[in-house]
């Protein structure tokens, strides 16, 4: 959650706003975490788009990496369907 709120701080930078921070709040914890942009992140942000741009406009789809989370990801079935063809 914090990489989201981040990256929607640093969209509000491009788009000129100053000085942004951002809340996570997880009420069934009872806890409320600050969320700021350093230049590091600013950095990474900047290397992660380029690695989206990469994917995106490649013909090949990056090799699925077999990790146990991915049973409950929403794009699961985007990574899964040809090894469910094959077996």
């Amino acid at each position: 959650h914090v990489w989201q709120v981040k990256y929607y701080i640093y969209v509000l930078e491009r788009n000129g706003l100053k000085e942004v921070s951002g809340l996570l709040e997880y009420p069934t914890l009872r806890q409320t975490t600050k969320v700021e942009l350093t230049d590091a992140d600013r950095q990474k942000i900047a290397e992660m788009k380029k690695e989206i741009t990469e994917i995106i406009q490649s013909d090949d789809c990056p090799p699925v990496i077999h990790s146990k989370i991915c049973k409950t990801c929403s794009y699961y079935d985007f990574c899964y369907v040809e090894e469910e063809k094959e077996s």
